[in-house]
């Protein structure tokens, strides 16, 4: 009798045990599946744009050009002495800037130009989604509207566009927009800025980082 009932206890220890066990090779092999209004992507981080000011007079900036004019930049970026005001802050994609985006990579038809001109303003006013112009455009002193330069590392989700303006006389500026055109255009990005003014000889850095 005793020796039936261990037998009895043992067999079910072992059979609790085998299912157990089964349980586990089966949920190894289990993918989960997402279900509807689930997110199965990776997270988009936000668009934000930097702001940075420099004192680089010490380094010629303002009586160059071209190539040299770079180089001094280059200098003058890479001297932490010179830095006297930077902000970074999460950029507002406007209406019309979404509908570009969307005609740049998936439209049959012509595609809406790449927004790669960035442009300042010394205008506070918030910044709003329906925005299709920046208000009070500064056209003067080395800070009108320029074409920045892309840049984007294959198997990353996002890319910059930057422009190092060079300041030729005194302006103050507090907002930046980012167009697909030298003039008029689409307005893609915007954003506000805590005032800063830069004079001759001054660089004001504009970087704008666009998540995919």
């Amino acid at each position: 009798m005793k020796s039936l009932f261990r037998k009895g206890v043992l067999g079910n220890f072992f059979a609790h045990a085998a299912f157990f066990l089964a349980l586990l090779a089966i949920g190894s092999t289990v993918t989960p599946v997402i279900g509807a209004g689930q997110i199965g992507e990776r997270t988009i981080e936000e668009n934000h744009v930097n702001i940075s000011a420099r004192h680089c007079g010490k380094y010629g900036v303002q009586y160059l050009s071209g190539r040299e004019l770079e180089v001094a930049q280059t200098l003058c970026a890479s001297d932490p002495t010179t830095l006297y005001y930077t902000h970074t802050d999460h950029n507002l994609r406007t209406n019309a800037g979404g509908d570009a985006q969307a005609s740049q990579m998936g439209n049959t038809a012509t595609q809406a130009a790449a927004c790669n001109y960035i442009a300042l303003s010394n205008d506070a006013t918030a910044p709003a989604a329906g925005d299709t112009t920046l208000a009070s455009e500064i056209a003067a002193n080395g800070l009108s509207r320029a074409q920045g330069t892309y840049a984007h590392t294959n198997g990353t989700s996002s890319f910059t566009i930057q422009k190092v303006f060079t300041a030729t006389g005194t302006q103050a500026s507090q907002k930046t927009g980012l167009f697909n055109a030298a003039s008029s255009g689409t307005l893609c990005f915007e954003n506000t800025y805590t005032q800063v003014t830069v004079n001759s000889g001054d660089t004001l850095t504009v970087t704008w980082t666009i998540n995919i």
